[in-house]
């Protein structure tokens, strides 16, 4: 996925990102990243949206995330509309704009 916006807050900062995800097609996604106390880390939770030619999907998703040497990893589980679970491990690297996403599986 490739992020196409950042807003940095003081208590939450947004990162939406788009890109194609297999199966779920388009998919657009807004992270919300909660500060803790050494605002290196916090609370993450967002939604997403995914286009495919033949079906739409949409899901919610809640965890946390953490930075370290400059590298964000968010961990989180999704709960998609027609009842699916996903554990999805996301890493962003703000120099290169690029965000990976791995999707595991839960139900």
């Amino acid at each position: 996925m490739t992020v196409t916006s950042a807003r940095i807050g003081d208590a939450v900062s947004v990162i939406n990102a788009e890109g194609g995800m297999g199966a779920y097609g388009r998919v657009y996604v807004a992270f919300n990243l909660e500060y803790d106390a050494t605002r290196a880390g916090g609370k993450v939770y967002g939604q997403g949206r995914g286009f495919a030619e033949d079906c739409y999907t949409c899901g919610k998703f809640t965890g946390y995330w953490q930075m370290t040497d400059g590298v964000i990893t968010m961990s989180h589980v999704v709960q998609l509309a027609d009842g699916t679970q996903n554990l999805d491990v996301v890493t962003f690297r703000p120099l290169s704009k690029g965000l990976n996403v791995s999707a595991y599986i839960l139900k």
